[in-house]
């Protein structure tokens, strides 16, 4: 549970009671290849954080075309973009989520539930301000991914991803980037090809 620690400690100090008061309220969920994580419509009852494996969460359109909104995966280099599986509306508002989460491999996540996040809460106001601090780099990560979408071209699109996640590359099939950039496969690989030349 390292990563996991190391996360809360890079937002708040963190005391070893602390740290036990969380530990405590920590469900592992473990998952195949395949496996449906969260269906589109049911409610974000746990926030997921990531310690290996790789994930995909998507919206389906009414022609039933899929579109990759994130791809989560436990990384060296990974950052609160991908280290949590979450539709942030659903679990903080407790409404059903527009999203579909799928294990890509196997997948292993630590899980907080909605009553116990409220809970740590209501133990001490340092956690609502680390819930602050995360929810606002939520927001913010949504915002830009969201203008990025709308105002950027598909070359610009991927141009930024090589800058800001080059080890997205890495980790995770080029159809699901593809998907993710909101471009054909093919067209990935001639912008793959024309960067390499």
């Amino acid at each position: 549970m390292q990563r996991f620690k190391a996360f809360f400690e890079s937002y708040t100090d963190l005391s070893e009671a602390e740290w036990e008061q969380i530990k405590a309220k920590v469900k592992v969920r473990r998952y195949k290849k395949g496996d449906v994580v969260h269906h589109i419509g049911d409610i974000f009852k746990e926030m997921l954080f990531i310690d290996k494996g790789l994930l995909r969460s998507y919206f389906i359109d009414e022609n039933g075309r899929d579109f990759t909104w994130q791809l989560h995966f436990a990384h060296p280099k990974a950052n609160l973009k991908n280290l949590f599986v979450l539709d942030y509306a659903s679990f903080s508002m407790q409404q059903p989520s527009l999203m579909t989460v799928e294990a890509l491999e196997e997948s292993e996540l630590y899980a907080i539930s909605f009553e116990d996040r409220e809970a740590l809460y209501a133990l001490d106001p340092k956690w609502e301000r680390f819930g602050r601090k995360v929810c606002e780099e939520v927001y913010a990560m949504t915002y830009y991914r969201t203008v990025s979408l709308l105002t950027q071209s598909a070359k610009e699109r991927y141009e930024q991803l090589l800058e800001d996640r080059p080890e997205l590359f890495e980790v995770a099939p080029q159809h699901y980037i593809a998907s993710y950039l909101g471009i054909a496969p093919q067209s990935l690989s001639r912008m793959k090809h024309r960067q390499k030349q």
